[in-house]
């Protein structure tokens, strides 16, 4: 559910776009949990437990940073291109940079 919930963040973000203008996508972590409906209880710590997994994962395409003194989650960090197709394969589905090339090919096809 995280990532999926990730994913879809990251298709409506500029980077997602295709216009990132950074190597990297951050999102508060906070903010992504609420958006998730996953504030509090026991669906949030699934949630947490399976964006730790994921981060272990990920071959440090997906972090999660931590506040130096508290330790405490701040935000999501996926560093690009390479997080972006590692996060859509975890999901099975095609990534937003997948779908614009097929597109070109489709149009340079029709050329």
């Amino acid at each position: 559910m995280p990532l999926q919930h990730l994913a879809k963040i990251y298709q409506k973000s500029a980077a997602g776009m295709g216009r990132a203008q950074s190597s990297t996508f951050r999102i508060d972590y906070e903010k992504f949990l609420r958006s998730a409906g996953l504030a509090d209880g026991d669906e949030r710590e699934i949630a947490e437990q399976k964006l730790r997994s994921a981060e272990a994962r990920s071959g440090k395409l997906l972090r999660i940073d931590r506040n130096p003194k508290s330790h405490e989650p701040e935000r999501i960090r996926l560093t690009l291109p390479d997080g972006e197709l590692w996060l859509f394969e975890q999901i099975g589905t095609p990534s937003p940079t997948q779908l614009r090339e097929d597109l070109a090919r489709v149009f340079e096809q029709e050329l």
